[in-house]
């Protein structure tokens, strides 16, 4: 399972506004509609639960993600071995 750009781009936007956004915010922000936003957050929400964290909520228009620190750095870690991995194949 990965993370599409989408679900990524509002996982960023999470961790930019420390664990809480405006859908408003979001739409305003890049070319997305409340629609789409919704639906890439189903899927955030399918891959953080397939890895162990908790999902994102919705309310009144905000997201608000609990862990998003703790995410943040596992998939910033993931990140680094990725790239390392990288450098390793190039030598």
């Amino acid at each position: 399972m990965f993370l599409d750009s989408r679900s990524s781009l509002i996982l960023e936007e999470l961790y930019s506004y420390q664990g809480r956004v405006f859908i408003k915010t979001i739409s305003e922000k890049y070319p997305l509609n409340a629609r789409q936003i919704d639906y890439s957050l189903t899927k955030l929400n399918d891959y953080l639960e397939h890895n162990g964290f908790s999902r994102v909520l919705k309310s009144n228009g905000e997201l608000i993600a609990v862990i998003v620190q703790r995410f943040c750095s596992y998939f910033e870690r993931k990140a680094v071995e990725s790239m390392f991995l990288l450098n390793l194949n190039v030598w």
